[in-house]
């Protein structure tokens, strides 16, 4: 390549302690059908072989740049890599996931052609332990192109929550200072793009899977968190606080956001449960009992109204019931 005006798509990868992974995740992305690309790899303070792996990737493709950094989380690292972006686009893979040949060629012939801020395709989950699943916008019937207005409240939460399946414009992310929020384990992506959306003139969606997730067993999907209620009031608050910049504070949006505090409460209940959960009953009990007290739950389950036993459970505060029913719902999903 000529230069950093060459560059179409800047691809950043966060890494911590990824192993022999990474290398496949690289791959994909050096084989890519666009050949106008750079791979910024954000060594976020990796303790394994992974910081010498980094380093043997660069040496490999001149279109790869490592930044070794101390331990900050993968919100940091990735803003980090958007300082050091140079390309009309960026595009975001976690580590041990990898793409298709021709994503980037598609997403970004799409950006150019229809004068798109972010374009954001459909993706894959895989898992080591049982078949693979699509994930895709369910509320959108095939491939469009969207401008603000029409991103309904349900549609922009089900298509803000992950940066790794879109491009964005980089001049978009860097004028508007929109950055991934630190300090948060949950819902990063989803703020995010909450305010990249918000700030975009158009947005394209590509109904097709070139992204694909690998789920391992162990993953941090039914990890447990010991502070999970801090957790999931945290997302909460970055979620309205990004909905009051980018979306006028609309009421609207913030009710349909709700449905995912209704959920992740629901799943603070059964992280106290999982096989790796620690602490006595006793203190388990208190967790429970805590969160259904806690204002912002209580005022999420009235507002959503959803027909849930568990829910109802909440509101009239019966802690041992909802025990029951997280160790029957762990139990029957092995978790």
């Amino acid at each position: 390549m000529s230069g950093a005006d060459s560059i179409k798509v800047s691809v950043i990868v966060p890494v911590y302690n990824t192993g022999k992974l990474l290398e496949k995740c690289i791959g994909s992305i050096l084989d890519q059908s666009l050949i106008e690309i750079e791979v910024i790899i954000v060594d976020d303070g990796s303790t394994d072989e992974s910081k010498e792996l980094c380093d043997s990737l660069e040496k490999k493709d001149e279109r790869v740049r490592v930044i070794h950094k101390k331990n900050e989380g993968v919100s940091i690292a990735r803003n980090t890599g958007i300082q050091a972006a140079q390309g009309e686009y960026i595009g975001f893979v976690d580590s041990d996931d990898w793409i298709d040949e021709s994503m980037y060629s598609e997403l970004y012939d799409k950006a150019r052609s229809d004068c798109a801020d972010i374009v954001m395709c459909d993706a894959t989950t895989k898992y080591d332990d049982k078949p693979d699943e699509p994930d895709t916008i369910t509320q959108l019937s095939g491939s469009c192109v969207l401008e603000k207005t029409e991103i309904y409240p349900s549609l922009l939460m089900e298509m803000a929550g992950a940066a790794w399946r879109c491009i964005y414009k980089r001049e978009l992310i860097i004028g508007s200072r929109v950055e991934f929020p630190s300090g948060i384990k949950l819902a990063e992506d989803r703020i995010f793009n909450i305010l990249a959306f918000g700030y975009a003139n158009k947005l394209a969606y590509i109904k097709k899977s070139y992204y694909n997730r690998f789920v391992r067993k162990g993953s941090a999907v039914n990890k447990y968190y010991p502070d999970m209620l801090d957790v999931i009031l945290k997302a909460r608050t970055g979620v309205m606080d990004a909905l009051d910049t980018a979306w006028d504070g609309s009421k609207e949006y913030k009710d349909t956001y709700e449905n995912q505090t209704v959920a992740h409460s629901l799943a603070a209940i059964n992280n106290e449960f999982y096989k790796d959960a620690r602490g006595s009953f006793s203190q388990r009990y208190k967790k429970i009992k805590k969160l259904c007290s806690t204002p912002e739950i209580r005022k999420a389950i009235q507002i959503t109204n959803r027909d849930d036993v568990r829910l109802k459970l909440i509101i009239k505060r019966r802690v041992l019931p909802l025990c029951a029913v997280a160790i029957i719902l762990n139990k029957k999903h092995g978790r």
